[in-house]
């Protein structure tokens, strides 16, 4: 009886090891990634990892190519692809948005499609309610809603700049130009010295 019961726990836990292998969860974001998608993309000479990280730290761009990469996998890649995308959305909603406004309408409508399947094969359960109560900018967007994404670090330093140059300009009333220097006025002979010069 014992043999059968170690026989059956040996299996079982042989198909936890077969089925964790075949996902991995990527540690900081917890973000479900499949090695069947890994190997498309690499295949493809798509940086996933590479991309998926960058993404997890707010970068559109990232954001975009992996959404954009939803036309290289297809059948189960594709839903497995699409729970990765699903999980990414979760917490950060406007930058995923400002992503998803690059994308094509035709990819939009495919990325709504594989969401809605995607949402039944993600184990997170709070990723099963509609994505509009959970990530509402993004859903707006992938149904057409325009949409002002947050700004980059970079274009956020050149705004900042420009706002100090601004506050830093000698101020003078509205209407009325600044002062003239009358010293250095040039003569009516065109000689550019002054009639006191003379």
């Amino acid at each position: 009886m014992r043999f059968r019961h170690l026989l059956l726990l040996v299996l079982f836990s042989g198909l936890f090891v077969a089925n964790t292998s075949a996902q991995t969860k990527n540690n900081e974001q917890d973000v479900t990634v499949f090695e069947s998608v890994l190997k498309t993309a690499d295949w493809a000479n798509f940086k996933y990892q590479e991309e998926l990280e960058k993404a997890k730290r707010n970068d559109m761009e990232s954001i975009y190519r992996l959404l954009d990469f939803s036309g290289t996998v297809d059948g189960k890649e594709a839903i497995e692809h699409s729970v990765t995308l699903l999980e990414l959305m979760a917490g950060r909603d406007a930058h995923y948005a400002g992503g998803i406004l690059k994308t094509s309408p035709k990819l939009k409508a495919v990325l709504l499609e594989r969401f809605a399947l995607a949402q039944g094969k993600t184990q997170k359960e709070e990723l099963r309610k509609p994505i509009s109560e959970w990530a509402p900018l993004s859903w707006g967007v992938l149904h057409g809603k325009e949409y002002m994404p947050p700004l980059t670090e970079e274009q956020a330093r050149v705004l900042g700049q420009l706002k100090m140059e601004k506050d830093n300009m000698p101020k003078h009333k509205p209407g009325t130009a600044p002062a003239e220097n009358t010293d250095a006025q040039p003569s009516k002979t065109g000689t550019g010295h002054s009639d006191k010069d003379n």
